[in-house]
């Protein structure tokens, strides 16, 4: 099915997703996204001089939908919020692959969970709902249950979480394009086409293809 013809239902309240399609460009260049994701981790540790993770808007407010949801988020954190408290300690983000560096390198930027997705790993149409009692994804660190925890499934079964997502779904390094998901409060102000582009101006050498919205 195309991008442009999915469906995505929403049985989860206070919620919104955007999807975008993105590809690496040919004047992609890995030593500048590096060095803006370099930047942006020094920007933001700046940034968070005396403030609490727990009072930030976007944070606060994905933690009260996963507790909707039946998740405790200080169990089992949000996947924006794992990248954070990473560059706070002085880690930085991740180094995998260029598009699931700049995946990272936006959940950073917005807060929101995001992830990056093989374009043809996906059957529509989705549903974001709450993970029933026996279900579970093979996540990066191995099994992991779904009950009372946000989660995303297509035609095929669950497949993410704002959380961890599902290796059927991982890229590898041969895979120049992808889909990418982000999670955020429905209230949220944050305009994600708007702060993907602001990222893409810093680092170039990617394209967004096409982006869908479903609240």
């Amino acid at each position: 099915m195309k991008f442009s013809q999915w469906e995505c239902r929403l049985e989860l309240a206070g919620w919104k997703l955007y999807f975008a399609h993105i590809a690496l460009a040919a004047d992609f260049s890995p030593q500048r996204l590096a060095r803006v994701m370099e930047q942006e981790e020094r920007q933001f540790r700046v940034w968070m001089q005396g403030q609490r993770s727990s009072n930030l808007p976007m944070i606060a407010g994905l933690r009260q939908l996963f507790r909707e949801a039946g998740t405790d988020p200080t169990r089992h954190r949000i996947s924006s919020e794992s990248l954070m408290r990473r560059v706070m300690k002085g880690d930085g983000l991740p180094r995998v692959m260029p598009l699931v560096d700049f995946n990272n390198l936006l959940s950073l930027y917005t807060l929101a969970p995001c992830c990056v997705m093989k374009t043809d790993s996906i059957e529509p149409p989705l549903t974001l709902r709450r993970g029933m009692a026996g279900e579970s994804i093979n996540g990066l660190r191995g099994p992991f249950k779904l009950e009372g925890k946000p989660t995303l499934a297509d035609a095929t079964g669950p497949f993410g979480t704002p959380i961890t997502d599902d290796h059927r779904v991982a890229l590898a390094p041969e895979n120049d394009e992808a889909y990418l998901v982000a999670y955020l409060p429905a209230e949220s102000a944050i305009d994600m086409p708007r702060s993907i582009q602001m990222l893409l101006d810093k680092t170039g050498g990617i394209d967004i293809r096409a982006w869908r919205e479903f609240a």
